[in-house]
């Protein structure tokens, strides 16, 4: 695609985005859900894939408002179907990073692809779900293109996203979910948050058939305390986020004094 435009006099770049979302309801974030066993149920689950790769090309949009003219993403390799056509984009890169994922096209899912909250939830037998968890900066990893000139790799993350965390950044994922298909049902950013906060420490680099160490920190954040159940799995999986074994679960009880 990129030789392509190219070829026709549209600039264009391929773009690589690692921890690459794939948002298959709409809902703009990345739901799992759990069983009360603490068992995944997958046939629910979106996933966030190693990596993707889509496209850029530079040009005006006459048929949007002043201010979206320059990269626009589209997708040559759509995960997605879109109006039941296989395809995606072109979308401004400017409405991505600024959550304004109401004009077309496609902004959505490729708002979700870079700056999607991984949201956990608790499915009861009954069907009704509870937020468990929410993991705002889980996707959207040093995005890439090729410099200018050289073979060296271009970091253009702050295209498409304000820095993780930042209230900028935060009130675009709030903008883009406004327009999301589960803004009346689910609203998670209504959801208070928990007492006890999780941190999953793990390390930065593993060697393939040597022993790792995962660390989880916990933190009670009110003045009583609080008794914490906590159930670990690992699950191997394949590049796409889809899990396909699980390894191991371990469960544990910690009782912790008030802050």
């Amino acid at each position: 695609m990129t030789t392509l435009c190219r070829a026709l006099g549209i600039p264009t770049r391929s773009v690589t985005n690692f921890e690459s979302a794939h948002d298959c309801d709409g809902s703009v974030t990345i739901d799992y859900h759990w069983n009360n066993d603490d068992e995944p149920i997958e046939y629910l689950n979106d996933s966030v894939w190693n990596f993707h790769v889509w496209n850029e090309s530079w040009f005006k949009r006459w048929d949007l408002p002043e201010g979206y003219d320059g990269w626009q993403v589209h997708d040559a390799t759509p995960q997605e179907a879109s109006e039941g056509v296989m395809r995606c984009g072109p979308a401004p890169q400017k409405a991505i990073k600024e959550g304004n994922v109401y004009l077309p096209h496609d902004a959505p899912f490729i708002f979700a692809e870079v700056n999607g909250d991984k949201v956990h939830w608790l499915r009861e037998d009954d069907g009704s779900m509870t937020v468990l968890h929410k993991e705002p900066n889980a996707v959207g990893k040093r995005i890439s293109t090729k410099a200018v000139g050289s073979n060296r790799r271009n970091d253009i993350t702050d295209e498409y996203k304000y820095d993780e965390g930042t209230e900028k950044e935060r009130q675009a994922v709030r903008r883009a979910f406004r327009y999301s298909s589960s803004r009346s049902e689910h609203n998670v950013y209504n959801v208070p948050e928990p007492d006890v906060k999780f941190d999953l420490v793990t390390p930065e680099t593993l060697q393939i058939g040597h022993d790792f160490a995962l660390t989880v920190h916990m933190k009670n954040t009110v003045e009583e305390e609080r008794n914490v159940s906590l159930s670990l799995s690992a699950v191997a999986s394949y590049y796409t986020g889809v899990p396909c074994n699980v390894i191991t679960k371990q469960k544990y009880t910690k009782v912790l004094a008030p802050n």
